[in-house]
């Protein structure tokens, strides 16, 4: 265990009150330890803190040599790092709290002091301070931030106030208003005519909520006109708007390039238009510049709706560049980059792209030249075969995938990405089942690659997790693919979903193991009677004693005669008509004694009947109803109870509710609960759930229980349509 260690100054001249908190801190806990050094003036306690490292100070304000709060901003003066308590008098409290105002951590009254409340005090305002001097390391480090930027920064409350301001705002805010900045004071009231309207709407826009990116021009000091590019976002603080903030940017230069750019284009048009690839130029802020016939033509759109438009936006969402700079990328890196750009219509369209900066006049990087050659899928997309195999493919009831040798997507149907639950894009040149499973099977996956070199070259089975979170299982037949040389370029595989087989085998795994619990439970609670009876014949007991255990013994035997008929009943397929077959049960139930503190409501919302086995549905409701009536009657509970069932689009859904309020969810978190013991350990419903476990899943459902925030109880139950 970690201990802790606090070196206290204590700064008090009573002797009696020194003595007794130094007794205090000697009781502390075993992994905090307390040094506690005493001085009885100002003087020796500024003189202390210059020579030592204190961990807090616990002072009080009246000394010989200082008295009030001029003391605690002595002590303040003298190292403001160090966390300060105040000791006090109740007559003192007031003088206490404006110590706190003015910078100390906490105060305590002297008369109600303790060890604990001591140690404590000291322990939370040493981990104060430490916050608060961590929040204004980072304060000072985002001022640095925005005063070593380019562009100016400012900030205002939801009035319009300065807030914040850095110094190249400063300069630009002197040139236009001839006036320095005041914190505090309302940016518009010294505005020129020209700047004042732009710089109010952007205002009110930005408390509406709205983030905005617009260009203007402004003559300055020197009547010379300058562009600037100006970005306003609002300030956010608990879900509130409380002011805005404002990024200015000088782009005068820019628009010259700009403007030169759009001088030789025509010159550069002849020759960009007789090239095979398309041609795309951009700018350094990623903005079109040129874009030729042949890529419009596969964008399908006009020159016009493409220039000057964020080339990002043109990428389809899963790629990794809608975040980067283009040209910065394209600097980074010499090799071909693979994308894929939306066309108007929605197509989406492969491109190997080879990128070239572009240089201005003074020998700086301008932009970027991009040229794209179409990757087409020739094998699954060329010409009338690749047309006929594409729609093959298409129909396929099955997701089909191909992948290359480094494991990564090169195509895959319909069927695929509706399994898989992703678009197109997100899926084309990642690795295969990326962030889809776990680190052992990813490490397999490997493992195949390597011996068959793709990693799909075998048939298997996988458990997959979709972004839901919703698991996938399925079975994988894979091939390899070869070139006309016979060396492997891949592997193409065929995927089904098996999830419901998978979950069908667990069920019967779990009904298994709790079959064999309950075999064991039931020879367990049948060797006693056994026991007894025996017992009870060689002692003659009284035939009365030897009845009960013959009868207890006969219940444990049918019951365990029910789960095994359970077992082997074949399901039988049935119209199953709801609201007849509860009026059934209640009635049955009616006749039964003791339900005169039930109320039962039935709301049918049904509009046709459904395909199950009529028996099993019945003995299931009948069992839970049953138990809900149990559980009342042990808990002296009146009690309402409502059967709710609806069509669902697979079948029936049936919730049944109640008031009762002993249940709470944790005891929910196993259905097993609802039909557990009373706390005597008798009238056991052991074997009623595992009956309806065992019914329910031959029909092949679902139930859950929960609690309803101590109003009661809910079981669900889903009843799919038999076929």
């Amino acid at each position: 265990m970690e201990l802790n260690h606090y070196h206290v100054l204590l700064v008090e001249d009573n002797p009696l009150d020194v003595k007794v908190i130094k007794e205090f801190f000697k009781h502390s806990k075993e992994q905090t330890t307390f040094a506690v050094h005493s001085v009885d003036s100002l003087k020796s306690a500024v003189e202390y803190i210059k020579l030592h490292d204190v961990s807090a100070i616990l002072l009080d304000l009246n000394l010989t040599d200082s008295f009030g709060i001029d003391t605690f901003l002595h002590i303040k003066k003298a190292n403001s790092e160090v966390p300060v308590v105040i000791l006090t008098a109740t007559d003192d409290e007031r003088l206490a709290l404006l110590a706190v105002r003015q910078g100390a951590q906490d105060y305590l009254l002297k008369t109600d002091l303790s060890c604990s409340i001591l140690t404590r005090a000291i322990e939370y305002s040493v981990e104060r301070k430490t916050i608060e001097n961590d929040l204004a390391d980072v304060k000072a480090g985002q001022l640095a931030i925005i005063e070593n930027t380019e562009d100016s920064i400012w900030s205002v409350d939801v009035h319009g106030n300065f807030q914040i301001v850095n110094s190249k705002f400063k300069k630009f805010y002197r040139s236009i208003t001839g006036n320095d900045v005041r914190i505090g004071k309302n940016m518009l009231v010294q505005l020129p005519e020209s700047f004042h309207n732009d710089w109010k709407n952007l205002l009110v826009k930005a408390l509406e909520g709205n983030q905005l990116l617009v260009y203007q021009s402004y003559k300055l000091d020197n009547y010379k006109q300058h562009d600037y590019e100006i970005a306003v976002n609002p300030i956010i603080n608990d879900h509130q708007i409380v002011g805005a903030s404002f990024f200015a940017r000088n782009i005068s230069d820019r628009r010259k390039f700009e403007k030169k750019l759009i001088q030789s284009e025509k010159a550069y048009r002849m020759l960009v238009e007789s090239v095979n690839d398309g041609v795309v130029m951009i700018n350094n802020e990623n903005n079109i510049q040129v874009l030729n016939n042949n890529l419009l033509k596969h964008l399908e759109f006009d020159e016009n709706e493409v220039i000057g438009l964020d080339y990002r936006l043109l990428l389809a969402r899963s790629s990794e560049l809608t975040k980067e700079n283009i040209t910065a990328y394209v600097l980074d890196s010499e090799d071909p980059f693979k994308i894929i750009l939306k066309s108007k219509s929605g197509k989406k369209l492969m491109f190997s792209v080879k990128g070239t900066p572009l240089m201005d006049e003074n020998g700086d990087v301008a932009g970027a030249l991009l040229m794209h050659s179409n990757i087409k899928k020739k094998n699954l997309h060329g010409g009338k075969q690749g047309k006929a195999y594409s729609n093959l493919v298409e129909k396929l009831n099955e997701g089909l995938v191909y992948v290359d040798n480094e494991n990564k997507v090169q195509y895959a149907n319909s069927k695929f990405c509706d399994l898989v639950g992703k678009e197109y894009d997100e899926l084309i040149d990642k690795p295969l089942f990326i962030d889809m499973v776990d680190e052992r099977t990813e490490r397999i996956l490997s493992e195949k690659k390597m011996l068959y070199g793709a990693s799909l070259a075998d048939q298997f089975e996988l458990k997959l997790t979709k972004k839901t979170g919703e698991d996938l299982w399925v079975q994988i037949n894979g091939n390899t693919v070869f070139d006309e040389n016979n060396q492997s370029i891949g592997s193409v595989g065929t995927l089904a979903d098996i999830t419901k087989r998978k979950l069908r085998q667990v069920r019967k795994e779990v009904n298994n193991t709790e079959l064999s619990n309950l075999i064991l439970q039931s020879t367990k609670k049948i060797e006693l009677p056994v026991k007894n009876i025996k017992e009870q014949i060689q002692n003659k007991s009284s035939l009365n004693d030897i009845v009960l255990n013959v009868e207890y013994l006969n219940k444990r035997l049918t019951e365990l005669k029910e789960v095994v008929s359970m077992r082997h009943e074949d399901v039988q397929s049935d119209n199953v008509e709801t609201k007849k077959l509860v009026n059934e049960i209640w009635l049955d139930l009616q006749s039964q004694k003791n339900i005169d503190n039930i109320t039962f409501k039935f709301t049918n919302e049904c509009l046709r009947s459904f395909n199950s086995d009529n028996k099993l549905v019945k003995f299931i409701l009948t069992q839970i109803i049953q138990n809900t009536i149990k559980n009342c009657h042990l808990n002296k509970e009146v009690i309402d109870i409502e059967l709710f069932v609806e069509d669902t689009p697979t079948g029936t859904k049936l919730v049944l509710s109640d008031n009762r309020k002993d249940l709470k969810q944790k005891e929910l978190e196993g259905v097993y609960n609802l039909f557990g013991e009373d706390s005597t350990g008798k009238n056991s419903n052991w074997s009623s759930l595992h009956l309806v476990l065992m019914a329910i899943d031959k029909l092949e459902g679902t139930i859950e229980a929960k609690s309803l925030n101590g109003l009661g109880t809910e079981i669900e139950i889903h009843l799919p349509e038999l076929r």
